[in-house]
């Protein structure tokens, strides 16, 4: 059965009002064309859902990442300005890390994990090292990876130059 959409109105030619003139386009929608609509956007939500959770892990790799980079060559930058010795602090347990003149500890996020790989005069303990820059721009040299799920992203700090770079 189709229903008929009608409205009471005023008809153009005289001032009767008029009963059941039919309105061009009038058109609704059932119950069951709604529930269809609906369960398939609770469907799309739900598929989409999952790669923003791995799209947040991944912009936690990178934001680490220009962290923990930007924090060298802070250091760097501080020792050949002030012309003495600055190292970073690594901390893999904790995953943090603190300047050699600073009492504050710098947190990265809890979902990355970092491996560090710095000389041998440098290992502090198991799970901390440094790396140490001088006032002539030079470093003791380094490689800290950062890693969350099956993303990986190494800081490579150059002995010779004190450079730092970042690959993924």
């Amino acid at each position: 059965m189709r229903w008929r959409c009608t409205v009471t109105r005023r008809c153009q030619t005289n001032s009767i009002w008029v009963k059941n003139l039919p309105i061009p386009h009038c058109r609704g929608f059932t119950l069951v064309e709604l529930l269809v609509v609906m369960v398939i956007a609770t469907l799309a939500v739900a598929l989409v859902l999952p790669g923003f959770a791995n799209a947040r892990t991944g912009m936690e790799l990178k934001s680490g990442t220009r962290q923990l980079s930007s924090a060298l060559r802070y250091a760097r930058g501080l020792a050949i300005a002030e012309h003495r010795e600055v190292a970073v602090i690594l901390d893999v347990e904790d995953r943090s890390y603190q300047y050699s003149n600073e009492q504050r500890k710098h947190n990265l996020s809890p979902s990355l994990n970092f491996r560090l790989l710095t000389s041998e005069g440098e290992i502090l303990d198991d799970q901390s090292g440094a790396i140490r820059f001088f006032p002539d721009g030079s470093s003791t040299g380094g490689q800290i990876t950062l890693q969350a799920n099956n993303s990986h992203h190494a800081i490579n700090v150059n002995w010779l130059t004190g450079r730092v770079s970042v690959s993924e």
